[in-house]
């Protein structure tokens, strides 16, 4: 499988070679609409055709994968390390790092993490991984530069600050693509800074802290994640110490193994575009083309990137502005679980903050119960669910072990809560539960469907019962009234006198609101020559047919 191809012009390598490590360490002076249009137009003019399909297939969650064989992988790290010895020249940080810690350097594991982030494209996952070192060297210093980012080697002021902060969280939900959600609530970015330190330090050290620790996960290298900047009622007239920040930021964007799949601006004054323009400045040419700004109210927004498939009632904000730290909470006792142990103890833990759409949950509750992945779930049981039924115990185990292995293949995960109320791999005791209890509430459903449906038809039939009494009933009364009037009317004359009894009630013939009197059924009168006069039956066929 070739990697996808990208402008190869020689002019253009050599000065992005040769100015990446210098003119990301100075943000522009100041910016304008004109100079944010040229930014996107700039970053899609230099891309072929082909990446501005993958880059729009990105930010509307319409990503595919690669096919990633061994042959494959190892041919692409030995690539990866021959352009680097061979066609990087600014590389003496990277060197360094070599003699310090070549097993560190040379992991096939974080090589690939580089490589999955730029879609293995060699040439620019080789830039990224020389910038990775040269950017951490300047944030930690060389003690650290072989070394995983943890809590612990964060400046003292971050790690006092952070955790109580909360402005910047990894969603509890992925979106409609499955991918991580990492909401940054810029109002509350402000409340880091402490005076009289080194607040772009404390910043770049949560930043790249953060960032890092969501490079875990080798699907989010090559997914990516979807970045959304919450700035509604926030004044981003920044100072300066403020705007090295957010250019600091980019460094760190454009240095780590991280594929950011899109990027959400969320502004409720077009003033604010300026900024957008100084920010976008900063970022890879891939990731410019992948911004997209919104304006407007918090409804506004939020129907906005409902559209990319955005969940939007689960951001951590209240109606009222305020930020909400619950699930940002639970996201550090994750992480603290994650660093506290070794790297081959997290891939057997392999503990889960987000659950993908297609996991299935054990739990309960409507919301677990309206998860994607527990409704595929029970429409896999119902495909099973009558060989389920008529097979004995041993029969039962073997088709559950089945429907477990045919899940697990298609890249299902059975997740329960811990006692720290995080998701964790299920056993295979615990699946096997899960599918039992499915059967069973099926089961439970089918029946009680079946009971509703009997007292239904039930029910209609007792309807349809009593309206034919009803009508019976009426009919009789007719019948007698007709009997009545056909007796009062025996001794022959033209019609009922007015001294007559009780006249019979007059009923309607339904045609045009026309009522007629009962009486006229009776026997036509003899007209004086002794003949039958038929003027009352002509009457009634008047009256009925309108004329």
């Amino acid at each position: 499988m070739n990697a996808p191809k990208r402008n190869d012009d020689g002019a253009e390598t050599a000065n992005e070679e040769q100015g990446l490590a210098t003119t990301l360490k100075t943000p522009p002076a100041s910016a304008n609409d004109e100079s944010y249009s040229k930014v996107i137009a700039n970053a899609l003019k230099s891309m072929s055709l082909e990446e501005r399909e993958r880059a729009y297939e990105d930010i509307h969650g319409i990503t595919s994968s690669m096919d990633e064989t061994p042959e494959f992988l190892n041919e692409k790290l030995e690539q990866f390390e021959a352009h680097i010895n061979t066609k990087i020249s600014h590389k003496a940080v990277y060197e360094r790092a070599l003699q310090q810690n070549e097993a560190y350097v040379r992991d096939p594991k974080l090589r690939l993490k580089f490589l999955r982030c730029d879609a293995f494209d060699v040439r620019y996952a080789a830039e990224r991984f020389v910038q990775h070192f040269e950017t951490k060297l300047s944030l930690f210093g060389e003690s650290l530069l072989t070394t995983n980012i943890t809590q612990q080697h964060l400046c003292a002021e971050a790690r006092g600050v952070f955790p109580k902060l909360g402005s910047m969280q990894t969603l509890p939900v992925r979106d409609t693509c499955g991918r991580p959600i990492v909401f940054s609530f810029e109002k509350y970015h402000r409340k880091v800074y402490v005076p009289g330190k080194d607040n772009v330090k404390i910043q770049s050290h949560l930043y790249w802290w953060f960032l890092m620790s969501m490079t875990d996960d080798d699907r989010n290298c090559r997914q990516g994640i979807v970045y959304i900047s919450y700035g509604l009622d926030f004044d981003m007239s920044c100072k300066t110490e403020e705007r090295q920040v957010y250019w600091k930021a980019c460094m760190i964007v454009n240095s780590i193994p991280l594929k950011f799949a899109c990027v959400h601006f969320c502004l409720d004054d077009r003033r604010y575009r300026m900024m957008m323009s100084i920010i976008s400045m900063g970022l890879r040419k891939s990731i410019q083309s992948r911004v997209r700004v919104h304006f407007g109210t918090q409804q506004e927004v939020e129907y906005s990137l409902m559209s990319y498939g955005i969940p939007v009632d689960k951001f951590p904000v209240t109606y009222g502005g305020e930020l909400k730290r619950t699930n940002f909470y639970k996201w550090m006792q994750y992480q603290s679980k994650r660093e506290g142990v070794s790297e081959q103890q997290q891939q057997q833990q392999a503990v889960v903050f987000a659950p993908r759409r297609q996991d299935v949950l054990c739990a309960r509750g409507k919301n677990i119960q309206n998860h994607p992945g527990n409704q595929l779930f029970r429409e896999t049981l119902a495909t099973h669910f009558e060989r389920y039924s008529n097979a004995n115990s041993n029969e039962k185990l073997i088709i559950a072990k089945e429907i477990a292995n045919k899940m697990k293949k298609s890249g299902t995960q059975f997740l329960v809560k811990d006692e720290s109320d995080i998701w964790i791999p299920a056993s295979d005791d615990q699946i096997r539960d899960k599918i039992k209890n499915g059967f069973r509430r099926k089961r439970e459903l089918d029946a009680a469907a079946r009971k509703k449906k009997m007292a239904d038809e039930m029910k209609k039939q007792a309807k349809d019962q009593a309206r034919k009494q009803r009508e019976a009933e009426t009919t009789v009364n007719h019948h007698d009234a007709y009997q009545s009037d056909n007796s009062q009317s025996s001794d022959g004359g033209h019609s009922l006198s007015s001294k007559s009894k009780k006249r019979p009630r007059s009923l309607n013939c339904g045609l045009y609101g026309e009522t007629f009197d009962p009486s006229i059924f009776t026997s036509p009168p003899m007209n004086p020559s002794g003949e039958n006069d038929d003027r009352g039956c002509f009457s009634l066929l008047r009256r009925c047919d309108g004329f």
